[in-house]
């Protein structure tokens, strides 16, 4: 997985998102490719993680089976579809054991989630091209806990594309404060 820091350009969220695909010109933005990045929006940095390496500075970072480390993430959760019952959760009808739940599973057989525990925020309203703000919220939970490693290749791939929705507008990056240091 890859970390790039990048200073912020004053921009809409949607062209933020699409000024960070240019940092992947090997990568194919045919309809329906998948982005081979998330990123965090810090107010004057941006923080982008990837499974590709990026066109521009960078530091690699690589993980070991059985390693431990601390995790920080806003995450935009998904609504939930019970197959037995047929009922839908959304995020904002969420119990505090949904939304743990929500989080683990993301991680199914990648990394044991040792422990989690979240603050919801108000929801972020997207922001369009005009500046102006979209009737879209996208649900806000923090996550922190720590996780250690079961499969290591599998773990960047969920990082470093991001965790639950909203991603192209600077959702699901995982912070790991253990092993992100930039120079």
């Amino acid at each position: 997985m890859w970390l790039t820091v990048l200073e912020k350009m004053r921009i809409p969220d949607y062209a933020q998102h699409q000024l960070l695909w240019t940092y992947f010109p090997q990568v194919s933005k045919s309809e329906g490719a998948e982005r081979p990045f998330c990123y965090l929006d810090t107010g004057d940095k941006i923080m982008m993680l990837s499974v590709v390496e990026p066109s521009t500075e960078c530091i690699k970072i690589e993980f070991q089976a059985g390693q431990t480390l601390m995790f920080n993430c806003m995450a935009s959760l998904t609504a939930r579809r019970y197959s037995k019952s047929g009922v839908v959760f959304k995020p904002q009808d969420y119990t505090a054991e949904h939304t743990k739940d929500w989080f683990i599973r993301k991680f199914k057989d990648v990394a044991d989630i040792n422990y989690v525990t979240f603050k919801k925020h108000a929801p972020h309203m997207l922001v369009d091209s005009t500046g102006r703000k979209k009737r879209i919220p996208l649900d806000r939970t923090e996550f922190f806990g720590t996780l250690t490693i079961v499969d290591p290749e599998r773990f960047v791939e969920i990082v470093g594309r991001g965790i639950g929705g909203g991603c192209a507008f600077g959702f699901g990056a995982m912070i790991l404060p253990q092993v992100m240091k930039w120079k």
